[in-house]
């Protein structure tokens, strides 16, 4: 009897709160008398408590999508019944609460309010969740709601919803909507034009960049990269050339990166390099630069030439592209470079000559002086090169040096360098490292002992300094392919003693004690369902939420979300203290997915932290929006901006991502790659 009364309560308050929805389901919804949860009473109870009382409507919104998370058949029926009477957000809040419910009922009734005659707003909402939902129920929104719905706009959402998603056999609504007079519904068939490389759809894109409608301009110029071919780079270049469209430079400049075919390439070197707008011609020259590696016939006469060009800039960009593809013409340039009055120069010079190596000992002094310099660039790019010169006493010693240098990616870069020196005599510099250091330089310090050594006493310095003192007075070190065999011998009994000690992981990877920076896609795709408990942001945020919770109080980190955009939680590292970590937790749990995956712009802000030593980088998807989308140029860019900061990137790659990229952008940047994409759920 004391159930059915507070069913009866529930439903009162839900109805006080809306009215029956237009259309019912074909199963039996659940009945008016069936037994409801307590906390759907009471969390109904306090809705109506909060609209009456005026409270924000983030606190409704949220006490909304509580109750969808609830779960039950009862909770969905309140929820249907609040559609119809509630508005805007709070409106579309019930609809995605009903998402959040994950029942095959709720599922059904999204379907039903897909349908929803009299408000836009529903339907609109109704397809994005089913969008989330599952396979079937894309299929669902491609053979009925594609063809039905009335709003073209909301047509256009649900279009590029399912190709964001792969949903297959769409060429014929994407070439029908490309053609459309309506510019969402048009700009969508852009698009899938691009997505599906609709070749026939070429000549509406040209249109395309016509219009005065802003996005479809703009997708029609993202779908001409992704179509690719020599005609779609030559519009691309009288599109940038065209001052109508300024405003659009940057979605150019991402389009053009995208250039990897020979014949596209050879169109930029043609026609781009030889554009009067300075502008241009760096993109261009950083696209061949990046290319050169495949194709060095075609890039690099065009490199050389570039070599003499009035802006720095493009010369620069051109030795490095001549550089990756290994010539040896450009050796006594950056020879030369290394007496240029440009302290930029000279350590870029000093990169270059430590990628192509077969440097004569005459440059030896020269870069012993640049060792000692005080701009810290210099010094790291100074004992990168110098490892050049194994055999060197002077060399060893600058290197030996340099393990003390004030400046952290000095002594990280020198302790690296140290691996090609091999020298018994460098044990008590590095040991003191992996002693006094706290941080990446301990690790590398660490890792460094046991490649010479081929120990493995643990991740302790202490450990390392007994190590050491227990070595016979005539100790040498190992050749490097014995310490290599030595390693994989004891690898069974490393593994064993990494579950003796206490780690902080984040899915599998040490946490660095510090200058930590977590950076976490939170794009629409995290909205997707990653089990039948949670989406992938809600897995992942809370994943990250337990390594946060354990990290020690003097490690200095920060937290990056990104979607269309970069937010950060903190301007600058702070410590992990309680009220920091509670802080960092409370903003995970505030943010709602949303948007594309910005990549380049989340690398560059996690580059900006001065004190930022280590970043975990996680992300489901490709990158689809902002300055560079193209993952070439994205590795070149970070490369380039990093080579100097020396800071490690690990990647953990989920649902759709390329994760070859993310493994290629790890270990370009000195970190591991986790490969997610597969984890059985």
């Amino acid at each position: 009897m004391k159930s059915k009364t507070l069913a009866s309560l529930a439903l009162s308050a839900a109805c006080a709160l809306s009215a029956a929805p237009e259309a019912t389901s074909q199963e039996p919804p659940p009945q008016a008398d069936s037994p409801l949860p307590r906390n759907l009473a009471e969390q109904i109870g306090d809705l109506r408590h909060l609209r009456r009382s005026g409270a924000a409507p983030r606190l409704c919104v949220t006490r909304i999508h509580e109750i969808g998370r609830l779960g039950t058949d009862q909770a969905v029926e309140a929820l249907v019944k609040m559609v119809r009477r509630l508005e805007g957000p709070q409106q579309m809040a019930a609809v995605h609460a009903i998402y959040l419910a994950n029942s095959n009922y709720a599922n059904e009734q999204l379907r039903l309010l897909a349908a929803h005659r009299r408000s836009e707003i529903v339907r609109r909402q109704a397809c994005r969740d089913l969008l989330l939902a599952g396979q079937e129920h894309r299929i669902f929104l491609r053979d009925v709601r594609l063809l039905v719905e009335p709003n073209l706009m909301i047509r256009g959402e649900v279009l590029r919803g399912l190709l964001v998603e792969d949903v297959l056999e769409l060429e014929k609504a994407v070439m029908k909507a490309v053609k459309s007079k309506n510019p969402v519904l048009a700009s969508a068939g852009a698009f899938g034009v691009g997505h599906l490389q609709l070749k026939e759809g070429a000549k509406y894109l040209e249109d395309g960049l016509e219009s005065s409608d802003i996005q479809l301009r703009r997708n029609s110029i993202q779908a001409l990269g992704s179509l690719g071919g020599p005609h779609s780079y030559l519009l691309l270049l009288e599109a940038w050339s065209d001052g109508t469209n300024l405003m659009f430079r940057e979605d150019i400049a991402a389009a053009l990166q995208k250039a990897t075919q020979r014949k596209e390439v050879e169109i930029l070197i043609k026609r781009g390099l030889r554009d009067p707008d300075p502008e241009l011609v760096r993109i261009c020259a950083d696209i061949v630069a990046t290319n050169a590696d495949d194709s060095p016939s075609l890039c690099n006469p065009a490199l050389t030439n570039l070599l003499e060009h009035e802006d720095e800039k493009v010369r620069d960009l051109a030795m490095e592209g001549l550089v990756n593809s290994g010539s040896d013409s450009v050796r006594d340039l950056l020879i030369q470079r290394l007496e240029s009055n440009d302290a930029r120069l000279r350590s870029d010079a000093m990169w270059a000559l430590s990628q192509l190596g077969n440097l004569p000992v005459t440059v030896e002094p020269r870069i012993l002086e640049l060792a000692a310099s005080s701009n810290t660039a210099e010094r790291v790019q100074a004992a990168n090169v110098l490892r050049r010169f194994p055999r060197s006493t002077p060399a060893f010693e600058a290197v030996t040096a340099l393990l003390e240098d004030d400046a952290w990616p000095v002594r990280s870069m020198a302790t690296e360098s140290m691996l090609a020196f091999r020298r018994t005599s460098s044990l008590p510099a590095l040991v003191k490292l992996a002693n006094e250091e706290y941080g990446r330089v301990r690790e590398d310090a660490i890792h460094c002992l046991t490649q010479l050594s081929g120990e493995d006493v643990g991740p302790i310095g202490e450990s390392w300094a007994l190590w050491l003192k227990e070595r016979p007075e005539f100790y040498q070190l190992p050749s490097a392919r014995k310490a290599v065999a030595m390693l994989h011998s004891r690898k069974p009994k490393q593994e064993e003693n990494q579950h003796s000690v206490v780690r902080n992981t984040y899915h599998g990877l040490d946490v660095a004690r510090e200058g930590v920076v977590f950076v976490l896609d939170v794009s629409g795709s995290m909205s997707s369902r990653f089990n039948d408990r949670q989406t992938y942001y809600q897995h992942f945020a809370s994943a990250l939420d337990e390594t946060i919770s354990h990290l020690p109080a003097d490690t200095q980190f920060n937290v990056v979300l990104f979607s269309s955009s970069v937010k950060m939680w903190r301007n600058e590292l702070v410590s992990a203290s309680a009220d920091n970590i509670m802080s960092a937790k409370g903003f995970l749990e505030q943010t709602q997915p949303g948007g594309g995956t910005n990549l380049h712009s989340a690398l560059m802000a996690s580059l900006s932290f001065e004190s930022a030593q280590t970043v975990y980088l996680l992300t489901d998807g490709n990158p689809t929006i902002g300055p560079m989308t193209a993952p070439d140029a994205i590795l070149s860019m970070l490369e380039r901006s990093n080579r100097n900061r020396r800071i490690r990137f690990h990647t953990i790659a989920a649902g759709s991502v390329q994760a070859s990229f993310l493994a290629e952008l790890a270990t370009a940047n000195g970190g591991k790659a986790v490969d997610l994409t597969d984890s059985p759920e």
